[in-house]
Protein backbone atom coordinates (compact mmCIF):
# COMPACT_ATOMS: atom_id res chain seq x y z
CA UNK A 1 0.00 0.00 0.00
CA UNK A 2 1.12 3.40 -1.26
CA UNK A 3 2.06 5.87 1.96
CA UNK A 4 1.02 8.38 0.74
CA UNK A 5 -2.36 7.14 -0.17
CA UNK A 6 -3.09 5.78 3.00
CA UNK A 7 -2.26 9.16 4.88
CA UNK A 8 -4.30 10.87 2.17
CA UNK A 9 -7.07 8.46 3.15
CA UNK A 10 -6.74 8.61 6.32
CA UNK A 11 -7.08 12.79 6.59
CA UNK A 12 -9.91 12.74 4.88
CA UNK A 13 -11.55 9.91 6.31
CA UNK A 14 -10.67 12.31 9.42
CA UNK A 15 -12.45 15.51 7.57
CA UNK A 16 -15.51 12.85 6.58
CA UNK A 17 -16.38 11.88 10.66
CA UNK A 18 -16.12 15.52 11.30
CA UNK A 19 -18.77 16.21 9.23
CA UNK A 20 -17.36 18.29 7.24
CA UNK A 21 -17.06 17.22 3.57
CA UNK A 22 -20.58 16.36 4.31
CA UNK A 23 -21.69 19.73 4.88
CA UNK A 24 -20.61 20.48 1.17
CA UNK A 25 -23.63 20.29 -0.60
CA UNK A 26 -25.17 22.09 1.41
CA UNK A 27 -22.55 24.89 1.42
CA UNK A 28 -24.03 28.35 -0.02
CA UNK A 29 -23.38 28.28 -3.79
CA UNK A 30 -20.14 30.82 -4.40
CA UNK A 31 -18.16 28.66 -1.70
CA UNK A 32 -18.72 25.40 -3.77
CA UNK A 33 -17.63 27.58 -6.78
CA UNK A 34 -14.96 28.84 -5.54
CA UNK A 35 -13.71 25.31 -4.33
CA UNK A 36 -14.38 23.94 -8.12
CA UNK A 37 -12.80 27.15 -9.64
CA UNK A 38 -9.65 26.63 -7.08
CA UNK A 39 -9.41 22.86 -8.23
CA UNK A 40 -9.63 23.82 -12.24
CA UNK A 41 -6.78 26.44 -12.27
CA UNK A 42 -4.63 23.70 -10.56
CA UNK A 43 -5.82 21.48 -12.95
CA UNK A 44 -4.92 23.29 -16.07
CA UNK A 45 -1.79 24.22 -15.00
CA UNK A 46 -1.13 20.33 -15.04
CA UNK A 47 -2.48 20.03 -18.42
CA UNK A 48 -0.75 22.96 -19.91
CA UNK A 49 3.07 22.00 -18.55
CA UNK A 50 2.72 18.23 -18.35
CA UNK A 51 -0.49 16.55 -20.39
CA UNK A 52 0.67 16.42 -24.34
CA UNK A 53 -2.91 16.87 -25.98
CA UNK A 54 -3.47 19.75 -24.08
CA UNK A 55 0.24 21.27 -24.11
CA UNK A 56 0.44 21.34 -28.08
CA UNK A 57 -2.91 22.93 -28.44
CA UNK A 58 -1.92 26.15 -26.18
CA UNK A 59 1.52 25.51 -28.40
CA UNK A 60 -0.23 26.30 -31.20
CA UNK A 61 -2.44 29.46 -29.80
CA UNK A 62 -5.79 26.91 -29.64
CA UNK A 63 -6.22 28.09 -26.36
CA UNK A 64 -4.99 29.81 -23.44
CA UNK A 65 -4.45 28.93 -19.84
CA UNK A 66 -4.87 32.31 -18.79
CA UNK A 67 -8.25 32.50 -20.36
CA UNK A 68 -9.67 29.66 -17.69
CA UNK A 69 -9.85 31.71 -14.63
CA UNK A 70 -13.18 28.94 -13.29
CA UNK A 71 -15.57 26.99 -14.63
CA UNK A 72 -17.58 29.39 -16.34
CA UNK A 73 -14.58 29.94 -18.59
CA UNK A 74 -14.23 26.41 -19.88
CA UNK A 75 -16.64 27.39 -22.86
CA UNK A 76 -13.06 28.02 -24.02
CA UNK A 77 -11.25 25.21 -24.18
CA UNK A 78 -11.55 22.47 -26.86
CA UNK A 79 -14.42 19.44 -26.16
CA UNK A 80 -12.67 16.19 -26.01
CA UNK A 81 -14.37 13.78 -27.67
CA UNK A 82 -14.12 10.15 -27.02
CA UNK A 83 -12.18 8.86 -29.80
CA UNK A 84 -9.21 11.48 -28.50
CA UNK A 85 -8.87 9.01 -25.39
CA UNK A 86 -9.77 5.53 -27.38
CA UNK A 87 -7.23 6.01 -29.73
CA UNK A 88 -4.10 7.95 -28.11
CA UNK A 89 -5.00 7.47 -24.46
CA UNK A 90 -1.44 8.21 -23.40
CA UNK A 91 -2.06 12.07 -24.66
CA UNK A 92 -4.29 12.55 -21.84
CA UNK A 93 -2.20 11.36 -19.29
CA UNK A 94 0.21 13.32 -17.59
CA UNK A 95 3.72 13.37 -17.33
CA UNK A 96 3.87 13.41 -13.92
CA UNK A 97 1.46 10.91 -12.83
CA UNK A 98 2.99 7.98 -11.09
CA UNK A 99 1.31 5.45 -13.02
CA UNK A 100 2.75 2.29 -10.65
CA UNK A 101 0.36 3.57 -8.07
CA UNK A 102 -2.49 4.62 -9.93
CA UNK A 103 -5.23 2.34 -10.88
CA UNK A 104 -6.26 1.59 -14.23
CA UNK A 105 -10.08 1.17 -15.79
CA UNK A 106 -11.30 -0.32 -18.99
CA UNK A 107 -14.49 1.36 -20.13
CA UNK A 108 -16.97 -0.99 -21.60
CA UNK A 109 -16.66 0.25 -25.08
CA UNK A 110 -20.11 2.13 -25.12
CA UNK A 111 -19.46 4.64 -27.48
CA UNK A 112 -17.75 2.07 -30.12
CA UNK A 113 -14.10 1.34 -28.67
CA UNK A 114 -13.10 0.43 -24.99
CA UNK A 115 -11.21 3.42 -23.34
CA UNK A 116 -8.01 3.23 -20.74
CA UNK A 117 -8.38 5.83 -17.97
CA UNK A 118 -5.59 6.29 -15.18
CA UNK A 119 -6.39 7.36 -11.74
CA UNK A 120 -4.50 8.85 -9.01
CA UNK A 121 -4.76 8.37 -5.47
CA UNK A 122 -6.43 11.09 -4.39
CA UNK A 123 -8.78 10.92 -7.10
CA UNK A 124 -9.58 7.64 -5.38
CA UNK A 125 -10.27 8.92 -2.15
CA UNK A 126 -12.27 11.40 -3.15
CA UNK A 127 -14.49 8.82 -5.06
CA UNK A 128 -14.57 6.99 -2.12
CA UNK A 129 -15.21 10.16 0.53
CA UNK A 130 -18.33 10.92 -1.80
CA UNK A 131 -19.77 6.90 -2.22
CA UNK A 132 -19.13 7.50 1.87
CA UNK A 133 -21.71 10.92 1.57
CA UNK A 134 -24.42 9.04 -0.47
CA UNK A 135 -24.73 6.58 2.16
CA UNK A 136 -26.66 9.75 4.49
CA UNK A 137 -29.65 9.42 1.56
CA UNK A 138 -29.50 5.70 2.22
CA UNK A 139 -29.59 6.07 6.03
CA UNK A 140 -32.52 8.96 5.72
CA UNK A 141 -34.79 6.76 3.12
CA UNK A 142 -34.30 3.44 5.44
CA UNK A 143 -33.90 4.98 8.71
CA UNK A 144 -31.54 2.00 9.30
CA UNK A 145 -28.45 4.71 10.77
CA UNK A 146 -27.08 1.94 12.87
CA UNK A 147 -26.53 -1.93 11.66
CA UNK A 148 -27.64 -1.22 8.18
CA UNK A 149 -28.06 -4.68 6.60
CA UNK A 150 -27.47 -4.54 2.52
CA UNK A 151 -27.03 -7.09 -0.66
CA UNK A 152 -24.82 -6.55 -3.47
CA UNK A 153 -25.89 -7.76 -7.22
CA UNK A 154 -22.80 -7.17 -8.99
CA UNK A 155 -21.03 -8.07 -11.77
CA UNK A 156 -18.23 -10.01 -10.93
CA UNK A 157 -15.09 -7.62 -11.54
CA UNK A 158 -10.94 -8.65 -10.49
CA UNK A 159 -10.25 -4.62 -10.66
CA UNK A 160 -13.21 -3.64 -8.53
CA UNK A 161 -12.15 -5.68 -5.73
CA UNK A 162 -8.99 -4.88 -5.54
CA UNK A 163 -10.46 -0.46 -5.22
CA UNK A 164 -12.63 -2.11 -2.21
CA UNK A 165 -9.35 -3.73 -0.72
CA UNK A 166 -7.52 -0.39 -1.53
CA UNK A 167 -10.06 1.79 0.41
CA UNK A 168 -10.77 -0.68 3.47
CA UNK A 169 -6.40 -0.74 3.89
CA UNK A 170 -6.05 3.00 3.64
CA UNK A 171 -9.26 4.08 5.74
CA UNK A 172 -8.26 1.73 8.32
CA UNK A 173 -11.57 -0.13 8.25
CA UNK A 174 -13.13 -3.42 7.57
CA UNK A 175 -14.26 -4.14 4.40
CA UNK A 176 -17.60 -3.77 4.52
CA UNK A 177 -18.89 -1.55 7.01
CA UNK A 178 -22.64 -3.07 6.89
CA UNK A 179 -24.02 -6.49 7.97
CA UNK A 180 -25.18 -7.93 3.93
CA UNK A 181 -23.74 -10.68 1.11
CA UNK A 182 -22.94 -10.07 -2.52
CA UNK A 183 -24.33 -11.83 -5.17
CA UNK A 184 -23.54 -12.53 -9.28
CA UNK A 185 -25.78 -11.52 -11.61
CA UNK A 186 -25.75 -14.35 -12.89
CA UNK A 187 -26.62 -16.24 -9.64
CA UNK A 188 -29.84 -18.42 -9.90
CA UNK A 189 -33.33 -16.34 -8.74
CA UNK A 190 -33.65 -19.70 -5.94
CA UNK A 191 -29.98 -18.31 -4.64
CA UNK A 192 -30.86 -14.97 -4.79
CA UNK A 193 -34.10 -15.28 -3.22
CA UNK A 194 -32.73 -17.64 -0.46
CA UNK A 195 -29.98 -14.67 0.65
CA UNK A 196 -31.98 -12.09 0.40
CA UNK A 197 -35.11 -13.55 2.45
CA UNK A 198 -32.18 -14.93 5.11
CA UNK A 199 -30.51 -11.33 5.19
CA UNK A 200 -33.24 -9.30 4.92
CA UNK A 201 -31.66 -6.22 4.02
CA UNK A 202 -32.81 -2.64 4.56
CA UNK A 203 -30.92 -1.55 0.82
CA UNK A 204 -30.13 -4.02 -2.51
CA UNK A 205 -27.65 -2.30 -4.44
CA UNK A 206 -25.74 -3.25 -7.47
CA UNK A 207 -26.29 -3.38 -11.05
CA UNK A 208 -29.49 -1.80 -11.33
CA UNK A 209 -31.44 -3.76 -14.33
CA UNK A 210 -30.32 -7.07 -12.98
CA UNK A 211 -31.57 -6.05 -8.91
CA UNK A 212 -34.52 -4.79 -10.62
CA UNK A 213 -34.93 -8.04 -12.45
CA UNK A 214 -35.13 -10.27 -9.69
CA UNK A 215 -37.74 -8.11 -7.95
CA UNK A 216 -40.02 -8.09 -11.11
CA UNK A 217 -39.54 -11.52 -11.23
CA UNK A 218 -40.63 -12.46 -8.01
CA UNK A 219 -43.43 -10.23 -8.08
CA UNK A 220 -44.79 -11.93 -11.14
CA UNK A 221 -43.93 -15.13 -9.86
CA UNK A 222 -45.81 -14.12 -6.48
CA UNK A 223 -42.72 -15.83 -4.70
CA UNK A 224 -42.64 -14.83 -0.83
CA UNK A 225 -39.58 -12.44 -1.08
CA UNK A 226 -38.57 -9.93 1.56
CA UNK A 227 -38.85 -6.55 0.17
CA UNK A 228 -35.75 -3.84 0.72
CA UNK A 229 -37.00 -0.19 1.72
CA UNK A 230 -34.31 0.80 -1.11
CA UNK A 231 -33.25 -0.11 -4.50
CA UNK A 232 -29.40 1.92 -4.89
CA UNK A 233 -28.53 1.90 -8.56
CA UNK A 234 -24.89 1.82 -8.72
CA UNK A 235 -23.80 0.59 -12.27
CA UNK A 236 -26.37 2.50 -14.73
CA UNK A 237 -30.00 3.50 -15.19
CA UNK A 238 -33.30 2.10 -15.55
CA UNK A 239 -35.97 2.92 -17.51
CA UNK A 240 -39.26 5.33 -15.87
CA UNK A 241 -41.46 2.78 -16.76
CA UNK A 242 -39.36 0.10 -14.73
CA UNK A 243 -39.04 2.34 -11.68
CA UNK A 244 -42.27 3.48 -11.64
CA UNK A 245 -43.31 -0.66 -11.54
CA UNK A 246 -40.71 -1.30 -8.60
CA UNK A 247 -42.06 1.98 -6.83
CA UNK A 248 -45.79 1.60 -6.97
CA UNK A 249 -46.35 -2.90 -7.44
CA UNK A 250 -43.30 -4.17 -5.33
CA UNK A 251 -43.03 -0.87 -2.68
CA UNK A 252 -39.63 -0.44 -3.05
CA UNK A 253 -38.05 2.66 -3.22
CA UNK A 254 -35.11 3.39 -6.21
CA UNK A 255 -32.61 5.91 -6.24
CA UNK A 256 -29.50 5.79 -8.56
CA UNK A 257 -26.05 7.39 -9.39
CA UNK A 258 -24.31 8.75 -12.67
CA UNK A 259 -21.16 7.44 -13.03
CA UNK A 260 -18.88 6.92 -15.73
CA UNK A 261 -15.05 4.86 -15.75
CA UNK A 262 -14.28 8.32 -17.57
CA UNK A 263 -15.37 10.72 -14.89
CA UNK A 264 -15.67 8.14 -11.55
CA UNK A 265 -18.60 9.33 -9.28
CA UNK A 266 -20.53 12.65 -11.23
CA UNK A 267 -24.00 12.69 -9.94
CA UNK A 268 -26.21 11.33 -7.44
CA UNK A 269 -30.08 10.81 -6.46
CA UNK A 270 -31.42 12.36 -3.02
CA UNK A 271 -34.15 11.55 -0.58
CA UNK A 272 -36.73 13.55 -3.25
CA UNK A 273 -35.07 11.33 -6.51
CA UNK A 274 -35.67 14.26 -9.24
CA UNK A 275 -32.62 14.30 -11.21
CA UNK A 276 -29.02 14.02 -10.05
CA UNK A 277 -27.17 15.69 -7.99
CA UNK A 278 -23.39 16.78 -9.86
CA UNK A 279 -20.55 16.36 -7.31
CA UNK A 280 -19.79 20.07 -8.27
CA UNK A 281 -16.38 20.96 -6.42
CA UNK A 282 -15.55 17.67 -8.19
CA UNK A 283 -16.56 17.30 -11.08
CA UNK A 284 -18.04 20.33 -13.44
CA UNK A 285 -20.47 19.55 -15.82
CA UNK A 286 -21.64 21.45 -18.68
CA UNK A 287 -24.61 20.96 -21.74
CA UNK A 288 -24.09 22.37 -25.25
CA UNK A 289 -25.27 21.88 -28.54
CA UNK A 290 -24.19 19.73 -31.10
CA UNK A 291 -22.12 22.59 -32.14
CA UNK A 292 -20.05 22.74 -28.92
CA UNK A 293 -22.23 26.13 -28.14
CA UNK A 294 -22.89 26.45 -24.62
CA UNK A 295 -26.75 26.10 -23.70
CA UNK A 296 -29.24 28.08 -21.89
CA UNK A 297 -30.31 26.32 -18.24
CA UNK A 298 -33.38 23.69 -18.95
CA UNK A 299 -32.28 23.11 -22.53
CA UNK A 300 -30.94 19.74 -23.42
CA UNK A 301 -27.93 18.66 -25.19
CA UNK A 302 -24.55 16.66 -24.97
CA UNK A 303 -23.39 16.44 -21.91
CA UNK A 304 -19.76 17.40 -20.93
CA UNK A 305 -17.98 16.88 -17.93
CA UNK A 306 -14.41 17.88 -16.15
CA UNK A 307 -12.83 15.55 -13.44
CA UNK A 308 -11.85 18.80 -11.29
CA UNK A 309 -9.57 15.96 -8.85
CA UNK A 310 -7.81 13.63 -11.13
CA UNK A 311 -4.56 14.09 -12.39
CA UNK A 312 -3.60 11.15 -14.06
CA UNK A 313 -5.69 11.02 -17.25
CA UNK A 314 -6.88 14.84 -17.14
CA UNK A 315 -9.77 15.37 -18.93
CA UNK A 316 -10.85 18.50 -19.19
CA UNK A 317 -14.20 19.10 -21.81
CA UNK A 318 -14.71 15.52 -22.18
CA UNK A 319 -17.95 14.34 -23.80
CA UNK A 320 -19.43 11.78 -21.77
CA UNK A 321 -21.62 10.33 -24.91
CA UNK A 322 -24.90 11.18 -22.80
CA UNK A 323 -27.32 14.34 -23.71
CA UNK A 324 -29.28 16.05 -20.59
CA UNK A 325 -30.37 19.53 -19.29
CA UNK A 326 -28.99 21.47 -15.78
CA UNK A 327 -30.98 23.22 -13.41
CA UNK A 328 -29.80 25.78 -10.68
CA UNK A 329 -33.72 25.57 -9.01
CA UNK A 330 -33.65 24.96 -5.64
CA UNK A 331 -34.30 20.98 -4.67
CA UNK A 332 -36.43 20.59 -1.36
CA UNK A 333 -33.44 18.08 0.41
CA UNK A 334 -31.57 21.79 0.79
CA UNK A 335 -28.56 20.84 -1.19
CA UNK A 336 -27.33 23.48 -3.48
CA UNK A 337 -25.50 21.15 -5.71
CA UNK A 338 -27.07 21.83 -9.25
CA UNK A 339 -29.10 19.15 -10.58
CA UNK A 340 -28.87 16.79 -14.00
CA UNK A 341 -31.30 15.15 -15.97
CA UNK A 342 -30.80 12.46 -18.55
CA UNK A 343 -32.56 12.44 -21.69
CA UNK A 344 -31.62 8.80 -22.36
CA UNK A 345 -31.76 6.55 -19.96
CA UNK A 346 -28.02 4.67 -18.81
CA UNK A 347 -29.66 1.52 -19.34
CA UNK A 348 -27.97 -2.06 -20.69
CA UNK A 349 -30.75 -4.78 -21.31
CA UNK A 350 -30.33 -7.77 -19.15
CA UNK A 351 -29.82 -10.91 -21.29
CA UNK A 352 -31.87 -14.03 -20.48
CA UNK A 353 -32.35 -18.01 -22.01
CA UNK A 354 -35.49 -19.65 -22.76
CA UNK A 355 -35.37 -20.93 -19.00
CA UNK A 356 -34.90 -17.87 -17.55
CA UNK A 357 -31.18 -17.68 -16.95
CA UNK A 358 -30.20 -14.20 -16.55
CA UNK A 359 -26.72 -12.36 -17.95
CA UNK A 360 -25.10 -9.39 -17.93
CA UNK A 361 -23.38 -8.04 -20.75
CA UNK A 362 -20.03 -7.50 -18.56
CA UNK A 363 -20.40 -11.46 -18.06
CA UNK A 364 -19.99 -11.74 -21.78
CA UNK A 365 -17.72 -9.60 -22.35
CA UNK A 366 -15.36 -11.32 -20.36
CA UNK A 367 -15.31 -14.05 -22.14
CA UNK A 368 -13.60 -12.51 -25.12
CA UNK A 369 -12.04 -9.27 -23.24
CA UNK A 370 -8.48 -10.69 -23.16
CA UNK A 371 -8.53 -11.61 -26.85
CA UNK A 372 -5.59 -10.16 -29.35
CA UNK A 373 -6.65 -7.22 -30.52
CA UNK A 374 -10.00 -6.95 -29.07
CA UNK A 375 -11.59 -3.77 -29.19
CA UNK A 376 -15.43 -3.74 -28.26
CA UNK A 377 -18.28 -5.95 -28.02
CA UNK A 378 -22.17 -5.78 -29.66
CA UNK A 379 -24.94 -8.05 -28.92
CA UNK A 380 -27.83 -8.11 -30.40
CA UNK A 381 -30.62 -10.55 -29.69
CA UNK A 382 -32.57 -11.59 -32.73
CA UNK A 383 -34.87 -13.97 -31.24
CA UNK A 384 -34.97 -15.53 -28.20
CA UNK A 385 -32.52 -18.39 -28.35
CA UNK A 386 -30.34 -16.73 -31.06
CA UNK A 387 -27.52 -14.08 -30.78
CA UNK A 388 -25.63 -11.98 -33.07
CA UNK A 389 -22.42 -10.90 -31.31
CA UNK A 390 -20.39 -8.00 -33.05
CA UNK A 391 -17.10 -7.88 -32.28
CA UNK A 392 -14.24 -5.03 -33.28
CA UNK A 393 -10.66 -5.45 -33.12
CA UNK A 394 -7.90 -3.03 -33.81
CA UNK A 395 -6.46 -4.96 -36.79
CA UNK A 396 -9.27 -5.81 -38.54
CA UNK A 397 -7.79 -9.23 -38.90
CA UNK A 398 -9.07 -12.79 -37.81
CA UNK A 399 -7.08 -14.18 -34.86
CA UNK A 400 -7.53 -18.30 -34.07
CA UNK A 401 -9.21 -17.21 -30.58
CA UNK A 402 -12.04 -15.89 -32.72
CA UNK A 403 -13.55 -19.44 -33.34
CA UNK A 404 -13.29 -19.96 -29.73
CA UNK A 405 -15.62 -17.15 -29.03
CA UNK A 406 -19.10 -18.39 -29.96
CA UNK A 407 -18.66 -22.09 -28.37
CA UNK A 408 -17.25 -20.45 -25.17
CA UNK A 409 -20.44 -17.92 -25.07
CA UNK A 410 -23.11 -20.86 -26.05
CA UNK A 411 -21.24 -22.85 -23.32
CA UNK A 412 -22.11 -19.78 -20.13
CA UNK A 413 -25.49 -19.70 -21.39
CA UNK A 414 -25.99 -23.57 -20.84
CA UNK A 415 -25.72 -24.35 -24.58
CA UNK A 416 -29.40 -22.60 -24.82
CA UNK A 417 -28.50 -20.01 -26.89
CA UNK A 418 -27.25 -20.18 -30.67
CA UNK A 419 -24.53 -17.63 -31.40
CA UNK A 420 -23.23 -15.96 -34.62
CA UNK A 421 -20.35 -14.17 -34.69
CA UNK A 422 -19.42 -11.37 -36.51
CA UNK A 423 -16.52 -10.07 -36.93
CA UNK A 424 -15.40 -6.26 -37.41
CA UNK A 425 -19.66 -5.87 -38.93
CA UNK A 426 -20.82 -2.01 -38.01
CA UNK A 427 -21.97 -1.25 -34.80
CA UNK A 428 -25.61 0.63 -34.05
CA UNK A 429 -25.74 3.56 -32.53
CA UNK A 430 -28.61 5.44 -30.27
CA UNK A 431 -29.76 8.58 -31.57
CA UNK A 432 -27.11 10.50 -29.17
CA UNK A 433 -24.57 8.72 -31.13
CA UNK A 434 -23.50 5.51 -28.38
CA UNK A 435 -22.76 2.48 -29.18
CA UNK A 436 -26.09 0.12 -28.06
CA UNK A 437 -23.78 -2.47 -25.50
CA UNK A 438 -27.14 -4.63 -25.91
CA UNK A 439 -30.17 -4.47 -28.71
CA UNK A 440 -32.87 -6.74 -27.96
CA UNK A 441 -35.25 -7.51 -31.49
CA UNK A 442 -37.14 -10.02 -29.73
CA UNK A 443 -39.19 -7.79 -27.03
CA UNK A 444 -42.63 -8.78 -27.48
CA UNK A 445 -41.84 -12.57 -26.56
CA UNK A 446 -41.14 -14.29 -23.81
CA UNK A 447 -38.38 -14.31 -21.67
CA UNK A 448 -37.95 -10.52 -23.10
CA UNK A 449 -41.81 -9.61 -22.84
CA UNK A 450 -42.12 -8.02 -19.42
CA UNK A 451 -38.94 -5.85 -20.40
CA UNK A 452 -41.13 -4.19 -22.62
CA UNK A 453 -44.10 -4.07 -20.43
CA UNK A 454 -41.67 -1.79 -18.34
Amino acid sequence: MNNRFTQTARRMRARVNGSWEATVPFWPKAAIRRRADRRLRHLARIAAQHVPFYRDRLARGEMHITELRGTVDLAGWPIVPPDALRDEPERLVSEQADLAHCVRFLSSGSTGGRKSVYVDHKSLIHNAVYGTLGKWVIFKLTGALFRLRSVAIIVGDGTLDELGQMYADAFGTPRSPVQGGQLEVFSPFEEKLEVINTIKPHVVAGVAGAVADFFLEAHDRGADVHRPKLIKGTAEGISPRLRQRLENDCGILVRLSYASVESLKIGFQCEVGDGYHIHEDVCAVRIVDDDGQELPEGETGRVIVTNLVNHATVLINYDQGDRGRLSTAPCPCGRRFKRLWLEETRETPMLRTPTRQVLHYGEVLRQVIDGPGFEAMQIIVESPDRWRVLIHTEDNTHHTWHDEIAERIERMTGDEIHVELNMNTPFEYSAGGKQLPVIIRCSDQPPYLRDSEC
